[in-house]
This record gives C-alpha cells, structure tokens and sequence, in this order.
C-alpha cells in the first residue's frame, strides 16, 4: 500500500428524508475504475471487502439500540453513528483520497403533497446529482469490480424503496433504515466476493510443502498441488480442487546406506476453500502406498524396509500470495518432523 489516506467503502446511511450520508472514493493517481481487476488489485479488493464487512456489522450492532427510541431520536443518533462511530476502524487503502456528500432521491425535490402524481420508480431513483456523484467515485475506484460494489450498495437501497413505496421508505424508523444498511452492505460485499473468486480461476493457484522427518533416518519431502478446478458459490465463497505429486528423498544413518528406493514420487490432490479473505488447505495423498527401500550396512549385512509418502496437515492461512506457516512435532535424539505449507498465485505458471 503506497497512500496512507483512507478510501472508505461507501457508508450508506439514510438520514433526514431518504437523502445518505456517503463515503466515496475520489480520483486517485492509480485508480481507473474502467479497468478490470486484476492480480495487482487482490489486496485493494480485499480491504474493501473487510472494510465493508465492518460498516455491515456496526450497522447491525446498532439495531437493537435504535428499536428502543422514538422516529426522531432514532433518526438523528443514526446520523451520529454514520458521521463518526461507524467509521472507526476502517482500513487505508491504496491511491484515494475521500469525499464526503450526501446523495438525494429524486423524490427530496418534489413536494411531499405531489408525491401521489408520481410513481416509485422516479421518486426512488437517485437524483441526477447523486447519480453523476455515485458514478464518479465508480469510476475513480481502483478497478471496475469495486465500482461494481459501490453500485450494488445503491441499488439494494433503490431497490427496496420501489417495493415498499416512497413514501412508507420515507417513513421509516432509523432501526429499520439500519438494518436495511445492512442489507446493502450484504449486497455490496457479494459483488466483491464474486470479483475475488474470478480472479482466482485464472490466478495459477497452487500449494506446495517441504517437510523434513529426522532423529534417525532421515526423510526429505516437497511436494505441489495445482488448483484447476473450481466451484463458486452463491455466497461468494469458493472451492478450488487440484492434483500434484511429491517427491521424497529417504536417507539412512549409523553406517547404512540406501542402495534403492532412496527417492520416491507419490501423487496428491489438494482442496483449497475461500471467502475471498482466507483459505482452508487440504492436502492428502490418492495412493497410500508403501515404497519399499533396500539398504546396506557396513559389516552387518542388508535388507530392505519401506516407507509411506507424506502430505502436510491441513493448515489456514491469509489468502495472499507467498502466505505460509510452519508445523512440527518433536521427536527422540532431538529430531521430530518440521515443515512448511505456502500458498502461491497469480505467479507465471512457467
């Protein structure tokens, strides 16, 4: 991340009458909200997603609060938590700087006494001012997707007062226009997921491990699965199925050797599931089958043992490329088992 000023998600709080309190990207030097996102934009999008995930939860923590107070009060602490509380916390993104503005349906010009003479659709919809605004901070996003998201938000607000009416989403008590923020957010936080998902179809993704079993012979492992299968979700999340191999190298000690069998391959298959902001990493093996090894020792003779291939445990990790964590377990004479899982994408697949 380059800029350390915020570019909020849009906070959609509907105050006063349906006019909301919005926090709107506004031109960054590297933002074009023309653009596909692309592997560069995975980071930006998923501190959009969290920062969206936060707003939709503060919003819901104030429901209860707000059902306990009457339409005026409830309306003017509503405004109070979007323009300060709600805020808090929000993650810095990168190249934005932020605007502040309120947006206006078209029904706020129009006088409460002509609103019979016109249809939901066209008191509902977004004023031209509003809608010029909304498309400017669209379009000044780092890439489309998160435009997308932004449009989303505000059609799900648009979208509700058509069904209900103007002048009953007009009407509403601060608690209700809560919970229907929440429900924005639902719809703003979808369309992120589902940006995420798609560029992880075309992302290269793979896992890959090295492990190392010691504290006598010794058994070196590495091994990779690619993920090219894919399943989305109506949610947003998704899961990635893959196959690989690893390669395990076995090592004798106190005056043996390995005379065959020393170096192995055994086949994999990994299950990699996401919500766009972890993963959960599954990688086991498909054969189980045992590599028999023959050795010699120096003045006792040979023989011959066998070994089982390896696969990590199941581990979570950040869905961020070069993520990795390390797992163990001790074991006699000081050795035990040591290993890495590292998760890779958007990388070249040469």
């Amino acid at each position: 991340m380059l800029a350390r000023n915020p570019k909020l998600t849009v906070i959609v709080v509907l105050v006063a009458v349906v006019a909301t309190v919005a926090l709107m990207p506004v031109a960054g030097a590297q933002n074009d909200g023309s653009r596909a996102c692309s592997c560069e934009d995975i980071g930006e999008l998923q501190a959009e997603l969290r920062n969206a995930q936060r707003l939709q939860r503060a919003f819901q923590a104030q429901i209860a609060e707000l059902r306990r107070m009457g339409p005026e009060s409830a309306r003017i602490a509503l405004q109070q938590f979007a323009n300060g509380p709600a805020r808090q916390g929000l993650e810095q993104t990168d190249g934005s700087r932020t605007g502040e503005f309120d947006y206006g349906a078209r029904g706020e010009a129009i006088d409460e006494q002509n609103w019979d003479r016109h249809g939901a659709d066209e008191l509902c919809a977004l004023s031209a001012e509003s809608m010029q605004r909304l498309e400017q901070a669209a379009r000044a996003s780092r890439c489309a997707d998160i435009g997308e998201a932004l449009r989303a938000h505000e059609e799900r607000h648009h979208a509700f007062c058509r069904a209900i009416g103007y002048r009953p989403y007009h009407a509403m008590h601060g608690a209700d226009r809560a919970a229907e923020e929440v429900e924005a957010y639902g719809a703003q936080i979808q369309v992120l997921r589902h940006a995420l998902v798609r560029l992880l179809e075309r992302s290269n993704a793979r896992v890959t491990f090295s492990e190392q079993l010691g504290g006598g012979d010794e058994l070196r492992t590495e091994g990779e699965v690619a993920f090219n299968h894919y399943a989305a979700y109506e949610n947003g999340e998704m899961l990635m199925r893959g196959v690989g191999q690893a390669t395990g190298r076995y090592r004798m000690v106190g005056g043996c050797s390995v005379t065959s069998g020393a170096e192995f391959t055994e086949p994999l298959a990994g299950n990699l599931h996401t919500d766009g902001e972890m993963a959960e990493i599954t990688l086991y093996q498909t054969s189980m089958v045992d590599h028999p090894i023959t050795f010699q020792c120096f003045g006792h003779g040979g023989g011959q043992t066998s070994v089982l291939g390896a696969a990590p445990p199941n581990v979570t990790l950040p869905l961020r490329d070069g993520a990795s964590t390390t797992y163990g377990l001790s074991g006699p004479r000081g050795g035990g088992l040591q290993g890495r899982v590292t998760l890779e994408f958007c990388r070249s697949s040469g």
